[in-house]
C-alpha cells in the first residue's frame, strides 16, 4: 500500500471518529471515576409527577425547525404527535407574514402547543454520561443528575460507567423508558474493568466479561487500555455478541491501542482526545502537549476546531444517535420517529450560549442594556411536554435544600483558595 493510499485511508477514518467524538460532549458534563462501588447503596428516585402528556394529538405550532439532518432551518412548521410519535411536519407559511389557518393541520380535539417564532430542534444525543453514587467525588444524588440533562435538553444517552453497578443502572434505564421516572432514555456501556468484572489476566476472562454484559442487558462496552491480547479478545467477543463498543484511549496503553488499530479491531467509538493524534502521526508515536496543557480542560475544543453551529447540532442529535444504533428512532425529526424535541425562543444557530440552562447575556442594541436571554423553555420526550423553567426551578429547590441541610447560606457558593505550600 503506498503513502497516499495510507494517508487517504487514515484521513477518512479519522474524520468519521472525530465527527463522532463531538456527539459525546457538545454539553460537557464533569468528569468521572469509573469504578464500581464496592457496597451497595440505597437509592431512592421519586416516581414522576413532572411534564405532562403523552396526547393521542398533540399539535406544536409555528416553530422554525432545526430538523438534525444538517439541513438548514424551515418554517415556520406545525408538528403533528400521536401518543409518543411524530405524525406529521408540515410547513405552514413564511417567515413572518400571517399563517392561514387553512393550511395548518387539524387539532381534531388534540392539545395545542404554541410555539410561534421559536426554534424546534431534535432532543439531544449525550454519548457521554455518568451516573454515580453519593459516594463519588461528585456526591449528588441520580435525582439530580437525571433532571439536569433533561433540562438540558438531553432526551437520550449513554452511560459509560458509573459506580452503583450495572444491575442498577439497567434497572434506572428500564424506568426511565417507561417514562416512571424522570430523565432521558439510556444506553447502558458498562466498563470492561469495572471493580464487578474481577480481575481480568486471560484472552477467555475477556470474553467472559463481555458475555456476562451481555447477560446483564448491557447495550455496549466502555474501554479504556488492556493488554494487546486481552483488548483484542475482547473487541473481537463484542463484535460476536453484537454490543456496542466505545474507548477513552487511556495514555498507558495508546502505543498498541490507538483509534486507527482499535477501530480495525471493530471498535465503534472513541471518548475525548486520547488515540486520536496517535493515529495520525508519522514522524512520532505520542503527542507532545502544549505547556500549558490540562487534562481536564477540553470544553472548547469543538469550537476552536472549526465546527458551525449547524455541524454541532447535527453531531448532538443525529450523528449521536447513529453512534449508539438508536437513530431509526431519535436523532432527527422525521414523520415515525420519537417526538423527542427542544424548543428554545432564541435563535441557537446566532449563538448556541442560548441552549444553555441559563440562557447568556447580550447587550440589547435599541436599550443599551445588557439581558439574559435564551434557555430551553421546553423539553419534549416520548410526546411528554416538560416545562424547562419550571424543571430547573426544582432542581433549584434541591440544591437549596442541600444547602439549608448543611448549614451553607443562600446564594453563589464561596471560591475558596488554597496557598500554595512552601518548599
Amino acid at each position: 500500500m503506498n503513502t497516499a493510499t495510507e494517508t487517504a485511508i487514515k484521513t477518512a477514518t479519522v474524520r468519521w471518529i472525530v465527527i463522532a467524538a463531538v456527539a459525546m460532549a457538545i454539553f460537557p458534563m464533569p468528569a468521572a471515576v469509573c469504578a464500581e462501588a464496592q457496597e451497595a447503596e440505597v437509592v431512592t428516585i421519586a416516581q414522576r409527577d413532572e411534564g405532562e402528556g403523552p396526547f393521542e394529538r398533540l399539535v406544536l405550532r409555528g416553530a422554525y425547525m432545526i430538523d438534525g439532518t444538517g439541513a438548514p432551518t424551515q418554517g415556520p412548521v406545525d408538528i403533528v404527535v400521536e401518543n409518543d410519535r411524530i405524525a406529521q411536519v408540515q410547513v405552514v407559511g413564511f417567515p413572518q407574514l400571517a399563517i392561514d389557518p387553512e393550511d395548518r393541520p387539524p387539532l381534531n380535539g388534540g392539545r395545542e402547543l404554541d410555539i410561534a417564532g421559536m426554534y424546534l430542534l431534535p432532543g439531544f444525543i449525550n454519548t457521554h454520561l455518568h451516573l454515580h453514587s453519593r459516594r463519588s467525588g461528585q456526591n449528588v444524588p441520580a435525582e439530580y443528575v437525571l433532571k439536569l440533562w433533561l433540562a438540558h435538553g438531553i432526551t437520550s444517552g449513554r452511560t459509560v460507567g458509573g459506580d452503583h453497578g450495572t444491575p442498577w443502572e439497567i434497572d434506572i434505564a428500564k424506568k426511565l423508558a417507561a417514562n416512571a421516572i424522570t430523565g432521558p432514555r439510556l444506553a447502558i456501556y458498562p466498563a470492561f474493568n469495572a471493580e464487578e468484572a474481577g480481575l481480568i489476566a486471560t484472552p477467555a476472562e475477556a470474553r467472559q466479561r463481555i458475555r456476562d454484559i451481555k447477560r446483564m442487558g448491557g447495550s455496549g462496552v466502555k474501554f479504556f487500555g488492556a493488554p494487546e491480547q486481552i483488548m483484542t479478545a475482547a473487541l473481537d467477543e463484542a463484535r460476536k455478541q453484537g454490543l456496542n463498543s466505545t474507548m477513552h484511549h487511556a495514555q498507558l496503553a495508546v502505543k498498541h491501542a490507538n483509534v486507527l488499530s482499535t477501530s480495525a479491531r471493530g471498535l465503534r467509538s472513541m471518548e475525548h482526545w486520547y488515540g486520536l493524534p496517535e493515529a495520525l502521526f508519522e514522524d512520532r508515536s505520542v503527542q507532545h502537549y502544549p505547556h500549558d496543557y490540562v487534562y481536564q480542560n477540553e470544553q472548547h475544543r469543538f469550537a476552536e476546531a472549526g465546527f458551525t453551529p449547524l455541524e454541532v447540532l447535527h453531531a448532538a442529535t443525529l450523528v449521536g444517535a447513529q453512534l449508539i444504533g438508536i437513530d431509526e428512532d431519535v436523532g432527527s425529526i422525521q414523520v415515525g420517529k420519537k417526538a423527542d424535541f427542544v424548543v428554545v425562543e432564541e435563535n441557537p444557530l446566532a449563538n448556541l450560549h442560548v441552549l444553555f440552562g441559563t440562557g447568556t447575556i447580550r447587550l440589547n442594541d435599541e436599550t443599551g442594556e445588557v439581558e439574559r436571554v435564551g434557555g430551553i423553555r421546553y423539553t419534549i420526550k416520548d410526546g411528554i411536554v416538560y416545562d424547562t423553567p419550571e424543571l430547573l426551578c426544582e432542581i433549584r429547590d434541591m440544591v437549596r435544600e442541600q444547602k439549608r441541610s448543611r448549614g451553607i447560606p443562600e446564594g453563589p457558593m464561596p471560591i475558596e483558595t488554597v496557598p500554595a505550600k512552601n518548599d
